[in-house]
């Protein structure tokens, strides 16, 4: 089975929200561990958050067991940075990794089946970059697979040039599997409000 890893990317400021968005709570759990369950769930290992604003306030909460958690010191310059330090973690951690999941702290309806089907996806397709497809004419984007041969092209990622660029230079090598729930990527709280005016049940903190 191909060793794979997860970064969870919860470096931001959360300027839009005023407040932390990683410790968001809903249905008892906070983004950032929801995320971090699902990966863990999805039997990713090692599972690195990588936090840079709010760390002390999210150091103060427990984590869930059998993750690891980096701190980028130059986290303000942007999430391409973030994600080629978690990637410089992962390979510290774990050098025979063989693949990386790229997860966001902020959309919560992403599952460990979702993950275990891009996996999937990469293999019987036999390509080495796996993106998800929203629909509703969205970008593709995460949660998203990369496998080792793309390793020192994201760890050369900085400032705001997330790993889309990637993506984009090596096209023939991308597959994309439909996941509509991607959609919901809560960077506001009139994100959040909207989510959760479509899904009701999500109101139980």
């Amino acid at each position: 089975m191909m060793s794979c890893a997860a970064l969870v990317l919860a470096a931001g400021a959360s300027t839009r929200w005023g407040k932390p968005k990683q410790l968001l709570s809903l249905r008892g759990q906070t983004l950032i561990d929801r995320s971090v369950q699902t990966a863990l769930e999805a039997g990713c290992s090692p599972v690195i958050r990588v936090l840079g604003a709010h760390s002390e306030a999210i150091h103060q909460r427990p984590c869930p067991h059998g993750a690891l958690t980096v701190i980028n010191p130059a986290w303000n310059e942007g999430m391409g940075g973030s994600l080629a330090f978690g990637v410089r973690a992962v390979l510290a951690a774990a050098p025979q990794t063989e693949a990386v999941v790229v997860l966001l702290c902020d959309q919560p309806l992403v599952t460990p089946r979702i993950i275990t089907t891009l996996l999937a996806a990469g293999r019987t397709r036999g390509k080495g970059i796996v993106l998800c497809d929203p629909g509703e004419g969205r970008p593709v984007g995460p949660p998203a697979v990369f496998g080792r041969a793309y390793f020192e092209a994201l760890q050369s990622l900085s400032g705001d040039v997330g790993a889309r660029v990637v993506a984009r230079r090596n096209l023939d090598d991308v597959a994309t599997v439909h996941f509509g729930p991607a959609r919901w990527d809560l960077d506001s709280p009139e994100d959040c409000e909207l989510f959760l005016n479509q899904h009701p049940e999500w109101r139980q903190t």
